[in-house]
């Protein structure tokens, strides 16, 4: 396993992408949180001194049990993932920037794990956070967020077997010499073929900063007034120093800010995304954040309807459906459609002895395109047969307008 983590909007996702350019290294495609949210609240919950302790909230196990309990349960979870995405993998990467606050408890279940922590210049993190819909809301709150995630990594991180740092902005300016570095330390191919493929992949902006899109170091200066950055020194100013990033004052001079009035701290926020947003305008920014928030609500609808059906949990299907909703079925040499419970309970009937839902998730896909989505998932019989099944739902208001369920057997 490889867990990359770092402060929201360090570049955690192009590391990743950078780290899985190649056939032998698979990713989570998700931000799991799973110990962040999963197994730090569970292991809160044991004591490892008495077992006859009365003590309402806690249970008693002993801690290499415990560990080895969660050990199993992880491992069964990423080689779920990785039978599914990418079987032939020998390494998964796990991308949760949150992690960089567990890093302990990671390394006190995967002690043979690497941990890769990539530290971007807080300027700029806090110049991307700010550009959320979902950041902080201010300057001095996006410093203690980067701050508190860097400490939080450095306070563990001598008692860590195998923790690395890389930085942001040396990649990027020296990506060859880092990344083949960073290989050979993960005992991972370094050739020369594979490094190209990697840098190749370097290069592709994805989860970038709409309001500045490319993968470019000090985006802040462009950006950032003199207080802005006051405001940030006297959070983090210290912190920067101590990492050897340039203050303020050493940029060039055709670079140089145009002056601009002070930002109060209650407008701050709101003026610095409308300073960042380039030619673009509010009212497109506007329908981007709409498109994306259709699009994540309408993933996780999906992903809940399609857990539903491979589990035959139909009750959980129906509460996703809308009254009225639009339903279809197509199989082999059948095909029907039909609207509200009635079409929603012939569905349920024509999937309930689906023989695909007896196998295992051997591998699935996702088409999302809000507010249409698509799901195909592959299960493996346990006569070692595959059969694919396609989903496809149309989401409004959180709710399944349209379903379509096909029942296509495959031989792969």
């Amino acid at each position: 396993m490889i867990f990359v983590v770092g402060a929201r909007r360090s570049g955690t996702n192009w590391l990743q992408r950078i780290l899985c350019a190649r056939p032998d290294v698979a990713a989570v495609p998700s931000e799991t949180y799973l110990f962040s949210h999963g197994l730090e609240p569970l292991v809160e919950r044991f004591q490892h001194a008495s077992p006859a302790s009365p003590t309402t909230g806690f249970v008693y196990m002993e801690r290499e049990a415990m560990l080895d309990a969660l050990r199993l349960l992880c491992d069964r979870i990423f080689m779920s993932v990785m039978d599914a995405i990418a079987p032939k993998a020998s390494r998964l990467v796990e991308r949760t920037p949150d992690h960089v606050r567990h890093l302990r408890l990671i390394a006190d279940i995967y002690p043979d794990a690497y941990l890769v922590h990539i530290i971007r210049d807080g300027r700029d993190v806090a110049r991307s956070l700010l550009a959320q819909d979902w950041g902080p809301s201010s300057i001095e709150d996006a410093a203690k967020e980067w701050r508190s995630a860097i400490a939080a990594a450095r306070e563990v991180a001598s008692g860590l077997p195998r923790y690395r740092e890389v930085r942001y902005e040396e990649l990027l300016s020296s990506p060859q010499r880092e990344l083949s570095s960073l290989l050979e330390w993960l005992q991972l191919d370094a050739s020369t073929g594979v490094v190209d493929a990697a840098l190749l992949e370097s290069g592709v902006g994805f989860n970038v900063d709409e309001s500045a899109p490319q993968i470019v170091a000090e985006k802040w200066r462009a950006s950032f007034t003199d207080e802005d950055l006051q405001r940030f020194d006297l959070i983090a100013g210290d912190l920067l120093t101590d990492l050897g990033y340039p203050d303020a004052g050493s940029k060039p001079a055709s670079e140089q800010r145009p002056e601009r009035a002070a930002l109060r701290p209650s407008a701050g926020v709101s003026w610095l995304r409308r300073r960042i947003g380039g030619s673009r305008t509010a009212q497109s920014r506007s329908v981007g954040r709409e498109i994306r928030s259709r699009a994540t609500d309408g993933q996780s609808i999906l992903d809940r309807a399609l857990s539903s059906i491979t589990a035959r949990r139909f009750d959980s299907l129906r509460e996703l459906v809308a009254p009225g909703a639009y339903v279809r079925f197509i199989g082999a040499g059948t095909q029907w459609d039909g609207r509200g419970g009635e079409g929603l309970d012939r569905l349920i009937e024509a999937v309930r002895n689906d023989p695909a839902l007896d196998g295992r998730v051997v591998r699935g896909d996702v088409h999302p395109s809000a507010p249409t989505l698509m799901a195909v998932t592959t299960y493996r019989l346990p006569d070692g047969s595959t059969q694919e099944r396609v989903l496809v739902v149309t989401v409004v208001d959180s709710s399944i307008t349209r379903l379509t369920y096909y029942r296509l057997p495959l031989d792969l």
